[in-house]
């Protein structure tokens, strides 16, 4: 048998690279806080499979959600008994995305505090304000600087149908906040300090 040490380095190479695929850590694609309620969308690396809002205590891809540190956008991860430390800035869209806090208001007598909420450029993220409300917002880089925000409520009725109450279109600086106002349905979002 003849040694080829190009063969060698690349089948290291291969087990190596199989071996850091094998082991990705989900990272954090999104995060909305109302209150003390956080709740993280998390994308698996491996098949690009994007979960639903998940809450700590929750599992996904095989990790357990056990605490998020919202001051640094910190989430940590439990696996067979091993800890992950997974930061926001650590999966290469800070720059695409920008973070807001604000209210959201649902009916006359009801307002929600949103600690933060996380807008990705160029994808629509729902937000779940309550089991019968959600708030879409598409968030778009324009030509001429500013952020086109496409933004629409979702309702349930007592038959759990959804239908879209609203849609509108705000078209704002970056770095500002926006808001809107339909009915008894509102939002005032500013970028998070």
């Amino acid at each position: 048998m003849i040694f080829n040490p190009g063969l060698a380095l690349w089948v290291v190479s291969a087990f190596t690279l199989l071996g850091g695929i094998a082991n990705a850590v989900p990272q954090i694609k999104g995060v909305f806080a109302l209150g003390t309620d956080v709740r993280l969308t998390l994308l698996e690396p491996q098949t690009g499979e994007l979960s639903s809002w998940l809450r700590i205590g929750d599992r996904f891809a095989g990790y357990s959600l056990v605490e998020f540190d919202a001051k640094n956008d910190t989430l940590y991860l439990e696996r067979d008994s091993e800890r992950f430390q997974v930061d926001f800035g650590s999966n290469g869209i800070e720059d695409a995305r920008v973070a807001m806090s604000g209210v959201i208001q649902i009916g006359l007598d009801r307002e929600v505090d949103v600690n933060e909420a996380t807008l990705l450029y160029g994808e629509t993220v729902t937000f779940p304000v309550s089991p019968e409300v959600s708030l879409s917002i598409e968030s778009k880089r324009r030509p001429d600087g500013n952020v086109g925000y496409n933004v629409w409520w979702e309702t349930k009725d007592e038959s759990e149908k959804t239908k879209r109450a609203h849609s509108s279109v705000v078209i704002q600086k970056p770095g500002y906040g926006f808001a809107l106002k339909v009915g008894d349905l509102g939002f005032e979002l500013k970028p998070k300090e």
